[in-house]
């Protein structure tokens, strides 16, 4: 599902480029400072919304964090901005039907994976296949819980035959087994860890003591085109370019990434100059319309569609406050009163990208998902009856049950200030309709965290992955857990039986074709079943100077810093 994807459509705003000289540059405060333009010339400085709480793409940590976290990493493989998979670590890629993917009568596959030669570490230890053995003995380690749990759950066994050679034995078909990418199985430097995952494995309750290791952040050794050399919590991550990187050394020789959560600070910062990349939703679109305005021909504004944007409906009943909404009929009388014309107007100026369902335009079958869905036009009528139906009438305005008790659903947004007006704007919309919702906003630190982004209790409008398909959100594998210290991807806690049946046939499916069916009757019972209310692909504005050559609009699956060992500075 991930090769030769269709380039995403650049929605608006490319500046002219100019060569003129930036102004005096800003800091978090939005106060010009007196660095010189010179002193910089050879620093990257990346401003993001989100502070990571670490650095291992593997880790399960809340909020945006994959454009800071590639700056250090690299994985066996990298989507392009073509959308094409293309080697990264490895040599080349496992080819069906060859002595590097083998499928078995069985149903039980091999992949093997050639590295590239004379790879190191960060720290200038060799890279072996022997790390990608260790990641996989720490990623299903039992107990840990705190790393994304595809695909090793897939695998049977990974060897390293020899230090260049990676050997992976799955259980069963897996279509993506020949293109393993970042927060698949991303390598751990058993030089580093080995030690204190050992005293894990003898004694589980140093668990914590593994966990914040300062390896996962200040002492971070990756394989990344920049090499971590400071970590100021709460301001900056400064790397320097690697020598080693797989696909060569970085142009521009330092790297500062800056954690700014404020919109308004992060477009002054622009415009100013002292932010030479913007990313991680830290503008929003009236930002790159007011960046386009004052930077004019010293800048460049570029919009693209980012990661989908939903309202999970929690289903777990030791944790749901409102039972209601695990009856599919007040779920589809809320989906009839989402005015998603609102939401647009009020956000974007009608200029969004919304949608009922999962998949993104750029997919090949889009069209058929189109028209294989159900859908749930805004209609206030069709929400009284549904309501009706389900034993609410209206008392004093509001929706009640026959015991006089109101429909009163909790709410929970992000703290972005995008995500609270649209939930205002939701709020606003249902007052009319007779729903009584209770808003409440998640603080930043509270998003960083598994537990409070899984245990929400009615509903929770939040963002999920760019990835064309990402549809493990609703696989009852992924359920995330107080067992599992809340890790997995499915925070609701939705199952349904076809889904699970679709879900189980895509990923034992090799042929293309049929995987794109499978993913169009998944969204045929997802939208029907309405675990959540999909509301919008985010536009994710991406702003940066004129002097910064390289950032680019890709397919649905690319990073804007994919590329970022060739970004140059003029």
């Amino acid at each position: 599902m991930r090769e030769g994807g269709v380039p995403a459509l650049v929605l608006l705003l490319t500046i002219a480029l100019a060569g003129c000289a930036p102004p005096p540059r800003a800091d978090q405060s939005g106060q010009p400072s007196q660095a010189s333009s010179q002193g910089a010339s050879r620093t990257l400085t990346m401003g993001v919304r989100y502070e990571v709480a670490d650095l291992s793409p593997k880790r399960v940590a809340g909020g945006p964090s994959q454009y800071t976290k590639r700056s250090f990493n690299a994985a066996l493989a990298v989507v392009d901005g073509a959308g094409a998979v293309r080697p990264y670590v490895a040599e080349s890629l496992p080819q069906l039907n060859s002595d590097s993917w083998k499928v078995f009568a069985d149903g039980r596959m091999e992949t093997t994976y050639r590295l590239r030669p004379n790879l190191t570490w960060h720290d200038g230890q060799p890279l072996a296949a022997d790390d990608f053995v260790f990641a996989y003995q720490v990623y299903t380690a039992p107990g840990l819980g705190a790393f994304t749990s595809r695909p090793q759950d897939q695998m049977e066994e990974v060897l390293a035959p020899d230090p260049r050679t990676l050997v992976i034995r799955w259980r069963s078909l897996y279509g993506d087994a020949g293109a393993l990418m970042t927060e698949e199985l991303d390598a751990l430097p058993r030089h580093v860890l080995d030690a204190s995952f050992v005293a894990y494995q003898q004694d589980p309750s140093t668990m914590d003591t593994f966990l914040s290791h300062p390896y996962w952040s200040t002492q971070y050794v990756g394989l990344g085109p920049y090499k971590l050399e400071r970590w100021e919590p709460g301001s900056s991550v400064d790397g320097s370019a690697f020598d080693g990187h797989a696909l060569g050394r970085p142009k521009i020789d330092r790297l500062s990434v800056r954690f700014i959560p404020d919109e308004n600070t992060m477009m002054t910062n622009v415009i100013a100059g002292s932010v030479d990349l913007a990313l991680d939703n830290s503008i929003r679109f009236e930002h790159a319309v007011e960046i386009k305005r004052q930077m004019g021909d010293r800048g460049v504004a570029l919009m693209r569609p980012g990661n989908r944007h939903w309202v999970i409906i929690q289903f777990r009943p030791e944790i749901l406050k409102t039972p209601a909404l695990t009856d599919l009929r007040v779920r589809r009388a809320l989906a009839h009163a989402i005015d998603r014309e609102a939401i647009n107007e009020a956000l974007f100026e009608g200029q969004g990208l919304m949608s009922e369902h999962w998949t993104p335009r750029q997919a090949s079958y889009w069209n058929d998902v189109e028209r294989a869905v159900t859908r749930y036009p805004f209609d206030a009528r069709r929400v009284e009856q549904l309501m009706a139906e389900a034993g609410f009438t209206k008392r004093d305005g509001f929706f009640a049950s026959a015991a006089g008790e109101r429909f009163r659903p909790e709410f929970l947004a992000d703290g972005s200030p995008l995500f609270v007006r649209e939930m205002e704007v939701i709020q606003d919309t249902w007052a009319r309709l007779g729903i009584d919702m209770d808003p409440k906003v998640l603080a930043a630190v509270a998003a960083r965290q598994n537990e409070s982004r899984t245990t929400f209790a009615d509903m929770y409008a939040t963002t999920t992955g760019t990835r064309e398909v990402q549809l493990d959100i609703f696989s009852a594998a992924q359920i995330a857990s107080a067992q599992r210290n809340w890790a997995g991807n499915n925070r609701g806690g939705w199952s349904h039986p076809d889904f699970e049946r679709w879900w189980g046939l895509y990923n034992s499916t090799l042929e293309r074709s049929q995987r794109d069916q499978q993913v169009i009757d998944m969204m045929k019972v997802v939208t029907d079943q309405l675990p959540g209310l999909f509301l919008y692909f985010n536009i994710l504005p991406i702003a940066h100077t004129v002097a910064l050559r390289g950032p680019e609009i890709g397919a649905t699956e690319t990073l804007p810093n994919w590329n970022m060992h060739e970004f140059e500075m003029r």
